[in-house]
């Protein structure tokens, strides 16, 4: 039997190399070394999309638009919910969608007015778009932040 305890324990990064070849543990700012991994990997300065937004050209028909803008139904915001798995990842706020659905009398009316709320103003709370994101190795002692792959959860 696998013991979780053990596998956390054995997957625990204690130290990487930095972008010097220089090893970094926790003592030393590997924080740092993670951040600035992926600030690298997602940063490039000479990015120009003037070519690429000049040749798009959005339109919608009047329907379509019509239909973006219509008032969500209730039963169709339940609808959605009720069709996620109920053991998927949980939110930030640790709840799963069993636990909204099982509740749902309880919390649905705060779920369709936060759905709708975000349909009307296009904004929703930050807390929301927040994620707990794990570094799963990719061979059994990675050196490198690229030895790691990152999974969102």
């Amino acid at each position: 039997m696998h013991n979780p305890t053990s596998n956390r324990r054995n997957n625990l990064i204690q130290k990487l190399k930095n972008n010097d070849g220089n090893w970094v543990g926790w003592e030393d700012d590997l924080p740092t070394v993670v951040t600035e991994y992926f600030h690298q990997l997602f940063t490039n300065e000479d990015v120009d999309f003037r070519a690429v937004i000049d040749c798009v050209h959005p339109q919608i028909t009047a329907e379509q638009k019509e239909k973006l803008i219509e008032f969500i139904p209730a039963e169709e915001i339940k609808q959605a919910l009720f069709q996620m798995h109920p053991e998927k990842s949980p939110g930030p706020d640790g709840m799963t969608p069993d636990f909204y659905q099982k509740f749902w009398h309880i919390v649905g009316d705060d779920i369709v007015s936060l759905v709708r709320n975000f349909f009307t103003t296009g904004q929703f709370p930050n807390k929301l778009n927040e994620t707990n994101i794990v570094l799963i190795p990719k061979k059994k002692l990675p050196e490198h932040m690229s030895e790691l792959r990152p999974i969102s959860l």
